[in-house]
């Protein structure tokens, strides 16, 4: 079923693709096919492919990452998703490309806090968890953080970073 999930995608990307020709091919070849097109669709795409068949090239996960963070179109879910969990060990992937990725996961998780809503602060614990679960936190804007959590009066502010 996630073959057809993927050959699907692959169509909405202009690549032509079978079932059959999916299975056949070489993952590795097209997760490089995929993200030549450049965009978060494709990087989604890619992102899935990697952690079904386990392929931990730090190369694809910089480009996943990088047009994560490039797009104003990448949804957060998907940033919060692979970011997260990433199936490849941080320390291979390029600095500056993770440190994007995360500071964009929690600047985006920020601007989503309604200051008003009654599950602010369950909103807030969110974005903490993903700062505590980032691996190191020199990656992060801490400054950004701290305002953001004053900025919300949360009760974190004392305890994060």
């Amino acid at each position: 079923m996630k073959s057809l999930w993927f050959v699907y995608g692959m169509e909405q990307l202009g690549l032509n693709c079978s079932v059959k020709m999916f299975a056949a091919r070489n993952k590795s070849e097209l997760v490089a096919e995929i993200l030549s097109q450049k965009s978060a669709a494709s990087a989604i795409l890619a992102a899935h492919i990697c952690r079904e068949y386990e392929l931990h090239n730090p190369v694809y996960w910089n480009t996943i990452l990088k047009l994560f963070t490039e797009s104003s179109m990448v949804l957060v879910e998907h940033l919060e998703e692979f970011i997260v969990t990433l199936g490849i060990d941080w320390y291979l992937l390029d600095r500056e490309i993770l440190s994007s990725a995360w500071n964009r996961l929690i600047y985006l998780r920020f601007f989503q806090v309604d200051e008003l809503s009654e599950d602010k602060d369950s909103q807030v614990d969110r974005i903490v968890e993903n700062i505590n679960i980032c691996p190191s936190p020199d990656l992060l804007n801490k400054k950004f953080i701290k305002e953001q959590l004053k900025r919300l009066n949360s009760k974190h502010v004392l305890g994060t970073l």
